[in-house]
């Protein structure tokens, strides 16, 4: 049996316990030699039982593209399908029983490849050579190598008649690198975002030390007019209380009477006044909440949280979220210390660590797919517990596997990669280090897969309680820009706002200015340079083909010189930040590229632009991926070349290219297709336009253009 994926460049052949993988652009095959098409672990009086693939009858067949295999033995019959989906292959068992039966654990994948193995782990794929990837596509799933045998195991441990696994995904390296190929598919199969700003109040009130205030009605209402007041000049879109708002023992109804007397009625209503949405900090694992008789939940971990495996447990959590949202407007959750492992056997679910967690975020997952669906403009920010392990958020050494699964960030909006704590690199202010530590977190983040869009970086934070280390207002300069140009589609402010003066306002508003044209292009983002792992000069960039922004940090004792190579030559370019101030110096990018000079400790952003306004005549380089605005004054003439060749297609415009204006797509003077092909077009508008261009696949293709002047 043979299927074939949507672009016809990759097949899936099965033939007895052997996967056949052929990819026809780099006329390559591979094999997974499977030990069993699957694997049952199934719980009796007795004991664990275990039924293997081989031990039914077997019918196979082929509709479309869909092979199905039929496995029966008795009253228990289980159906392997193996589907193209898109440009991927999906691997699927289905059990159904005329009896009720107890499945503890099912391998949807066993055997041994033809091809070398890497990657793997908790929520990551296993990598095939360089060829293709696949295995269990869940954040917990567990896909597992050693001496060359594969594993993908699935944990339930329900009692059923009817199951359904979690999907075993089979995908290919479509650019020349694997790695790439898989980000590339994750991102694709991330929600879009917007622009999001956020105002948290965690700074501002800090009761774990005995510095700066409690949370209090009265200390809410005297800063939403500070917030008001910023969002003139950035935009402020939700105002999120951190913790300890609730009262104890009460799995998080109600307000604390203690310092909301009136609930949150008073607050709820100054917020919405000023055209603000709401935002509230959960604990999901109820550390916190300290509730009494709850004992038979534990986990059995040293934080004393319960256990989210326990329907009872996540019930609770969920009646709290729909509470809240429906009762005071709730559009943003932020969900703190969710520890998902169990150690307790009297739960009755594995107690290994990864297998234990499936059901606790299987019953998360359920909460989060049934609140999006009622209400889809609710947030969440996920932020401790959402990384494979709490260790990879504590300090920037490598740890074991990686980071964070990127397959969460298909459910939920945000992981934060950590709280703002200092690097282990050295710099004479802890400022820096703090950013340093962020940088490599998200290097760490990115490593294991995780859109950029997705990171939560955790945003910038003021005041002078321990959480911010007594710091006043002195991490804004550095991180509200970085903040913005780490890719990572929110802005946020922690804290006190009373330190903001009206010179950092306006600074606030400059780099609010950036982040909304980032956003409003689609940008999208990249490393550039060094590592911040390793202490080197490192950056960021953030682009289109027609123009970006660059930020560069040296977190060094040295002044540098750096050459950034990231636009084209003859591309102008300004310096727009240099070490916290504002300033306004033209560069030139050279055939090299932008030479940026930095201080000790120093840092600069700069904006290039490919296509300014007055540059007519020009040429520039399209890959997969890449968004070019031209404005345009009257007409607009396009040339399409591979290089060397003109791309000649029969309207002119190269497959994979879209142009539009105003998000419709373009009228030219060529109204029937020429059957022996054009390479250029040319496009007449009635006023000033910008015409977009949008290369979503293929490969790279150079564009002139020139834009005709106005008539006068």
């Amino acid at each position: 049996m043979k299927i074939q994926t949507e672009n016809r460049q990759n097949y899936l052949e099965t033939a007895d316990r052997m996967l056949f993988f052929y990819n026809r652009p780099r006329e390559e095959r591979a094999c997974i030699t499977c030990t069993d098409d699957f694997v049952l672990y199934l719980g009796s009086d007795a004991g664990m039982r275990v039924r293997n693939s081989a031990d039914f009858q077997l019918q196979e067949e082929q509709k479309d593209s869909v092979i199905v295999r039929r496995y029966t033995d008795g009253a228990l019959a289980v159906t392997v399908t193996y589907t193209a989906v898109g440009n991927t292959f999906e691997k699927r068992v289905e059990i159904k029983s005329e009896t009720p039966f107890e499945l503890k654990k099912v391998c949807l994948l066993s055997g041994r490849s033809s091809l070398p193995l890497s990657r793997g782990g908790e929520g990551q794929p296993l990598f095939f050579g360089d060829l293709f990837w696949g295995g269990i596509e869940y954040p917990v799933a567990n896909n597992m190598y050693e001496d060359g045998v594969i594993t993908c195991m699935q944990a339930p441990y329900v009692c059923t008649d009817h199951f359904v696994s979690l999907p075993v995904v089979f995908g290919f390296d479509c650019c020349g690198d694997l790695c790439k190929s898989f980000f590339s598919y994750i991102e694709d199969k991330t929600p879009a975002k917007g622009s999001l700003k956020v105002y948290g109040d965690w700074g501002l009130h800090d009761e774990l030390s005995d510095t700066g205030s409690n949370l209090t009605e009265a200390l809410t209402l005297q800063n939403i007019p500070r917030i008001v007041e910023l969002g003139k000049c950035c935009g402020i879109d939700y105002y999120l209380m951190d913790a300890f708002w609730f009262e104890e023992n009460g799995a998080y109804m109600n307000a604390k009477r203690s310092i909301f007397p009136n609930g949150f009625d008073r607050v709820l209503d100054e917020i919405e006044r000023h055209g603000l949405k709401f935002g509230l900090w959960f604990d999901i694992s109820f550390i916190h909440a300290r509730m009494k008789n709850m004992e038979q939940y534990s986990t059995l971990l040293d934080s004393g949280a319960l256990c989210f495996a326990c329907d009872e447990v996540a019930q609770l959590m969920r009646k709290a979220f729909l509470y809240h949202i429906e009762n005071h407007h709730v559009k943003m959750l932020k969900l703190d210390f969710a520890y998902f492992e169990c150690k307790n056997p009297a739960h009755g679910h594995s107690t290994q660590r990864t297998e234990s967690k499936e059901k606790s975020v299987r019953n998360f997952l359920a909460i989060v797919a049934e609140i999006k669906q009622k209400y889809p403009d609710v947030i969440f920010l996920c932020y401790n517990g959402w990384t494979t392990d709490l260790k990879w958020i504590g300090n920037v050494a490598r740890h074991e596997g990686l980071a964070v699964s990127p397959y969460w960030a298909q459910y939920i909006d945000y992981i934060y990669c950590g709280d703002p704590r200092p690097s282990e690199i050295a710099s004479p202010d802890l400022i820096d280090s703090l950013c340093y530590y962020t940088d490599a977190m998200i290097r760490n983040f990115r490593e294991a897969g995780m859109p950029f869009a997705s990171i939560d970086d955790h945003g910038t934070m003021l005041g002078n309680t321990a959480t911010i280390y007594i710091q006043g207002k002195r991490p804004l300069r550095l991180g509200w820009l970085m903040n913005a140009m780490r890719g990572g589609m929110k802005m946020q402010l922690y804290g006190d706002l009373s330190e903001l003066d009206d010179e950092d306002k306006r600074y606030i508003a400059s780099i609010s200015g950036v982040y909304d044209k980032i956003v409003e292009r689609g940008y999208r983002t990249e490393f550039i340079l060094g590592d911040a792992r390793y202490g080197e000069v490192y950056g960021y960039h953030v682009h289109g083909a027609d123009g970006g922004y660059v930020v560069v940090v040296n977190p060094t004792g040295a002044a540098v010189a750096r050459c950034v190579g990231v636009c084209p030559c003859g591309a102008r370019a300004r310096i727009l930040v240099r070490n916290g101030a504002l300033t306004d110096e033209s560069v030139k990018a050279s055939q090299d590229g932008v030479m940026i000079e930095l201080s000790p400790y120093g840092y600069v952003m700069f904006e290039w632009s490919a296509v300014p306004d007055g540059d007519r005549i020009g040429k520039i380089w399209l890959c997969a991926g890449d968004r070019l605005l031209i404005p345009v004054q009257r007409t607009l003439t396009l040339g399409f070349a591979d290089g060397k060749d003109p791309v000649r297609t029969a309207r002119g415009c190269p497959d994979g290219l879209q142009i539009t204006v105003g998000g419709k797509a373009v009228q030219t003077n060529v109204e029937n297709d020429i059957w022996s092909g054009i390479s250029w077009m040319y496009i007449s508008l009635d006023g000033n336009y910008e015409v977009r261009l949008d290369y979503k696949e293929g490969a790279p293709i150079s564009v002139k253009y020139e834009i005709g002047q106005e008539e006068t």
